[in-house]
């Protein structure tokens, strides 16, 4: 059988009320949210914040509006802009008891701006992922961060990223003509990550469950080659589709990616 999944039921984590892309954005996207997650699915558990996206037109009244439609649970700011009112935004954080972390994307918000904010623990949100245009443009391996190494000398008491997949978004799909399967890994103290193709000669988007099978082949032999066997329940899925030679489609190879990834994240804490 395949590895089983394992039930995390009291795993925490930060549910966005705000949205700014996807089909939740906007007030239906809201009355969904409220109605059929924090009301409902969620009714009764406890261990997650509700995170509030901040960007550059979001408005001190807007944040003021969610803090007062949800005021027993825990918030989270996501700076993902430079908030204009900093004052009003700092006398918010001063005045709610229930604010607990300050998230900033490194990206999208200057050193200056992050060192505002000193009354709330801080929590530093990286890109690793170098997102290239094509699959066939990857090079064999690329630099990931060290952020889970210098967090702290940064003043942060925390850290965040952006998986495997990389911060962009997109919902929409299509068949590549080269398959490429990412596998983040320790190097030195550092963290990179592995790009597995296909054949890069075969540009047809034909025998799809063929190029995931070269390229699978590739991960398989690499992290035999480091050492990395079975080291999470990620790699053991990647495992058990080879040894079977399955192709799942590529969103569950996706996932794999990521399960991986953020079990090597917990390992190294």
């Amino acid at each position: 059988k395949c590895p089983a999944k394992q039930d995390h039921p009291n795993i925490p984590f930060i549910l966005i009320i705000n949205p700014t892309v996807g089909d939740l954005q906007g007030p239906s996207g809201g009355h969904f949210i409220s109605h059929q997650l924090i009301d409902s699915s969620l009714n009764g558990y406890t261990n997650y914040h509700l995170g509030i996206i901040i960007t550059s037109i979001t408005t001190v009244e807007e944040i003021d509006e969610y803090l007062q439609q949800y005021p027993d649970h825990t918030k989270v700011f996501i700076h993902k802009g430079h908030f204009r009112d900093t004052t009003a935004l700092k006398s918010l954080i001063s005045n709610s008891s229930n604010i607990v972390y300050n998230v900033f994307h490194e990206n999208k918000t200057s050193a200056a701006y992050r060192a505002i904010f000193t009354s709330i623990p801080k929590v530093l949100l990286r890109d690793g992922f170098s997102k290239e245009n094509t699959n066939a443009d990857y090079s064999e391996t690329d630099m990931f961060s060290d952020l889970h190494n210098v967090y702290d000398d940064l003043n942060f008491q925390g850290f965040g990223d952006f998986l495997t997949i990389g911060d962009d978004y997109t919902d929409k799909g299509g068949i590549p003509s080269v398959i490429a399967i990412h596998l983040t890994y320790l190097d030195g103290e550092d963290l990179h990550v592995a790009h597995f193709l296909s054949d890069v000669n075969s540009r047809t988007r034909a025998n799809i469950a063929g190029k995931f099978s070269e390229a699978l082949s590739h991960l398989i032999n690499f992290v035999n080659s480091r050492g990395m066997a079975s080291q999470t329940l990620g790699i053991r899925e990647f495992e058990y589709l080879h040894a079977r030679q399955h192709f799942p489609n590529l969103g569950p190879v996706k996932k794999m990616s990521m399960k991986h990834h953020i079990e090597l994240i917990s390992s190294i804490l």
